[in-house]
């Protein structure tokens, strides 16, 4: 982006850390969120929330766990779609991952 003076800041970040996010690359929107952060580009609660889908659908639990811990640091409320973002996903995945246990008894 530099090459071609386009100018770095909350949009252009949240833009790339969601377009990271929707393609499954998670160590791109951590690397794109970490240089917008360096670059004294405050997030907010998109790029959170970018962040939050990249990890979640990724299966990486305690990474989103530490980005809703840093949406508690940096004084911003979770909202409705965070909260329901990870109920959806601890309701899909988490159940899916533990279903085999449940069906033991029935084989």
């Amino acid at each position: 982006m530099d090459a071609r003076d386009i100018k770095q800041d909350s949009v252009t970040y949240g833009a790339l850390i969601n377009v990271c996010a929707s393609h499954g690359l998670e160590e791109e929107a951590r690397t794109i969120f970490g240089e917008m952060q360096r670059a004294g580009v405050a997030p907010n609660l998109f790029h959170y929330s970018a962040l939050l889908n990249t990890f979640a659908c990724k299966g990486k639990h305690a990474d989103a766990e530490e980005v809703l811990r840093q949406i508690q640091a940096a004084g911003l409320t979770p909202n409705l779609v965070h909260q329901l973002f990870v109920f959806e996903y601890l309701c899909i995945h988490v159940w899916w991952e533990n279903l085999w246990m449940w069906s033991i008894p029935f084989l």
